[in-house]
């Protein structure tokens, strides 16, 4: 097992989002003429949030992040904030999106992680 011998454990915390019908029901309430299949529910977005050892549960890991997060994942589909839900707190997120933690996050590729 060369390559996983070469992996990196990534000192971030991945946390994969799924859309609720809450958020499809609003989609389709702005963009009627939006075709949503399939494919667009499988579409999912993966966040890396930096973990640390005091915070353990998804929910004190994910605070921080949440707002910004949710604004995000609303901007995909529409660049008018006034078009989204009109409370944007951590209640209103839960019931928009369903949170996926992932568990340790390796790096098996050889070349350098980018941003952009």
């Amino acid at each position: 097992m060369e390559l996983f011998e070469n992996a990196q454990v990534v000192n971030r915390v991945a946390i994969t989002l799924v859309k609720n019908q809450v958020f499809w029901d609003w989609l389709k309430y702005i963009g009627p003429e939006l075709r949503l299949g399939e494919n667009e529910k499988k579409d999912l977005n993966t966040y890396l949030i930096s973990s640390s050892e005091e915070l353990r549960t998804i929910e004190e890991i994910l605070a921080p992040h949440f707002r910004i997060i949710f604004e995000h994942e609303l901007a995909e589909w529409h660049m008018d904030p006034d078009l989204g839900p009109e409370q944007r707190d951590r209640k209103t997120f839960l019931q928009w999106l369903t949170i996926h933690q992932g568990g340790v996050v390796f790096d098996l590729s050889r070349s350098p992680l980018r941003k952009h």
